[in-house]
Parts: structure tokens; C-alpha cells; sequence
């Protein structure tokens, strides 16, 4: 017979084999607590920043562009801005409208990053995954930390790294998924 020369594993080696891989994927003691405060630093961070750039994002979008690079970096040029107001539409409707926009985008991320955090964060692959979304959500928001970083020149390294790491860890995300 030849399942006599092929033995396959009892029932309880499958199970314990299966438990000791998600215990291996398990954070503890400091390590948990250094992902965990490592993940609420970036998080407070990444969200204080998108949340400081909205109203300078606002007033921008409410004045028009009239260089081509604030119109390629999401700036209005005067001209559409007054193809606005002939369709009856004024200019901070539209600010508002893309504001609104990005805060319902960023808004879905962050709130799903932060359920994975809440649910399982002493695991890598759910602490990694939702240090991803809150990321993507919120830093590569390209218009909005654009709008800061002109205001605010200081921050641009900053904004320029949260933005890298976002792209980085959505990317390798969408690679790792679901499996690992």
C-alpha cells in the first residue's frame, strides 16, 4: 500500500504546526509596545500634517495659479476659475468640494487602518498593513501636503519621507497580499 510508505502528518501535528506559525507572526512584551507607539507616532504625525495642510489647501484652491507648476502640483489657473463662475459655480464651492474629496478618500483609509490596528496590531503582517493604508490614505494625498510644503518650506523633508514610505509600503502591500 502506499500510503504505508508516505505517512502524512496526524491531525494534531497539522494543527500545531499551524499555531506555532501565527505564534511566530505575533509580536510581545517590547517589541509589541515599540510597534505599537512606533505606528501612534506616525499615525499622530502623518494625520496632524494632512489635517494642517486642509486650510491652506483651501485658500489656494479659492485664489487660482497662475504659474504652470502650481496648476501641475493641483492649483487652478485663473481661467478655469472663471469658466467656474460662468457655469455659476464660485470658487470656494470648488475648494470646498475638493477638500471634501480628499477627506472622504483619506477619511476611508485611516478609518480602516485604524480597525486593523485597534483589532490586531500585536500581529506584523495587520500592524504593517495598516501602517500602509493610514499612509497611502493621508501622506500621498499629493495636493494637499504640496499646499503645505509651499507654505510651510520646513516641512518638506518631512512630508517628502511620509510621502516615500506611503508609496513604498502601499506598493509592497499590494504585493504581500493576502499571504504574505
Amino acid at each position: 500500500c502506499s500510503t504505508m510508505n508516505h505517512p502524512t502528518p496526524s491531525g494534531k501535528d497539522a494543527v500545531s504546526n499551524d499555531a506555532y506559525e501565527v505564534a511566530a507572526n505575533h509580536l510581545r512584551g517590547h517589541r509589541l509596545i515599540l510597534a505599537r507607539t512606533g505606528w501612534l507616532v506616525v499615525a499622530a504625525l502623518t494625520i496632524g500634517l494632512f489635517i494642517a495642510s486642509i486650510p491652506i489647501e483651501f485658500a489656494q484652491l479659492q485664489l487660482g495659479c497662475p504659474t504652470a507648476s502650481c496648476a501641475s502640483s493641483g492649483g487652478v489657473a485663473p481661467v478655469a476659475l472663471s469658466l467656474l463662475e460662468d457655469l455659476g459655480l464660485s470658487p470656494e464651492f470648488f475648494a470646498a468640494y475638493g477638500i471634501a474629496l480628499e477627506l472622504i478618500f483619506a477619511l476611508g483609509f485611516v478609518l480602516v487602518a485604524g480597525l486593523i490596528f485597534w483589532r490586531k496590531s500585536s500581529d506584523r503582517q495587520a500592524l504593517f498593513v495598516s501602517l500602509a493604508l493610514l499612509l497611502f490614505g493621508t501622506a500621498t494625498q499629493p495636493y494637499a501636503m504640496h499646499a503645505l510644503v509651499e507654505a510651510h518650506p520646513a516641512w518638506g523633508v518631512l512630508v517628502d519621507g511620509l510621502h516615500f514610505l506611503g508609496s513604498a509600503s502601499f506598493s509592497l502591500f499590494l504585493y504581500i497580499f493576502p499571504d504574505g
